[in-house]
């Protein structure tokens, strides 16, 4: 009986077969470190990876642009701001900024708040503060708590500028350029400057904050008479820079805990809380409602060295 043999196709199909099931078994213990790890982060409570770049706090436009996904409402009477923040309760995490008008160089002294940013999941408010003498109650009562944590970049001088007018020190915030630079302190090493709110947008969402000249609208103006774009635009780019911290806050969490798994020591979250009293830089502990603890290197020995002053970075 005559063998016949199977077609040539067959035979040149099955070393790619081998090769491909080789390659899944030789795949297959990474799988499973992956998915290992994706269900610690799970049960810790952090969004898995594939999730963050559709996040919902961020839409993002053309040209790599970084944008709002809602307008903003702008704000100016005590009423409608204690009616819009009413709804932020303890435990809540919300952006903040704030804007002031313009520096004069022969008299520093002559800057004071214009307006007061607030993002909150369901909010976003530009509080236009150049007729109020005191802070809505519902405003001091948010920047004040130490049971709401308030997320923004560079807030030293916001700190300090509210203590200056209000006389009202902000319990319980968070830098999320300080939290990135904890989280990668390879590329933004200890005494390089602040990190820029630019720069964390820029890392995590690889987008830039589309900010033009028009941003040079003066804000003591007030609302112009007139439509006035560069008005318009001020008021969106204000309410992206409370908008945007919000929006990066879980992402940056996120690389933060990667960084403490691969170093194998947790950070607890009062390390990098700060609060401000009288002047003075506080660690805040969620357990203590904002009392002074103590900052140690041991907790986050990768992040020791050069000249470190507490927040100021």
């Amino acid at each position: 009986m005559a063998q016949v043999n199977p077609p040539a196709f067959v035979l040149e199909q099955q070393p790619a077969a081998c090769i491909t099931m080789l390659g899944f078994v030789l795949s297959l213990p990474l799988l499973l470190l992956k998915g290992l790890k994706h269900m610690i982060l799970t049960w810790l409570g952090y969004p898995g990876i594939g999730t963050l770049p559709t996040l919902p706090d961020a839409v993002f436009g053309p040209w790599l642009a970084f944008r709002l996904y809602r307008s903003p409402t702008v704000v100016s009477d005590a009423a409608s701001v204690n009616a819009i923040l009413a709804h932020v309760r303890p435990g809540m995490k919300i952006g903040i900024d704030m804007e002031y008008n313009p520096n004069v160089s022969s008299q520093p002294n002559n800057r004071h708040i214009t307006s007061i940013q607030i993002a909150t999941p369901i909010h976003l408010v530009v509080i236009d503060m150049r007729n109020l003498n005191t802070l809505p109650a519902e405003l001091h009562r948010i920047l004040s708590s130490p049971d709401i944590i308030k997320l923004g970049v560079g807030l030293q001088n916001d700190t300090t500028m509210l203590w200056r007018d209000f006389h009202v020190a902000l319990h319980r915030f968070m830098d999320i350029g300080f939290m990135l630079r904890v989280a990668c302190p390879e590329m933004y090493p200890n005494g390089a400057g602040n990190v820029s709110l630019q720069a964390c947008v820029l890392h995590v969402f690889e987008r830039l904050i589309p900010k033009t000249s028009s941003t040079s609208y003066d804000w003591s103006l007030g609302v112009p008479a007139v439509v006035d774009p560069r008005y318009t635009e001020l008021v969106t780019y204000a309410a992206l820079d409370a908008e945007a911290p919000l929006a990066l806050y879980k992402p940056i969490r996120l690389l933060l805990l990667q960084k403490t798994i691969a170093m194998g020591r947790p950070l607890p979250e009062y390390w990098y809380t700060f609060g401000y009293n009288n002047g003075n830089y506080t660690r805040s502990h969620p357990n203590c409602r904002g009392r002074d603890q103590v900052w140690s290197f041991v907790l986050c020995p990768w992040f020791a060295g050069g000249d470190f002053n507490g927040y100021w970075m």
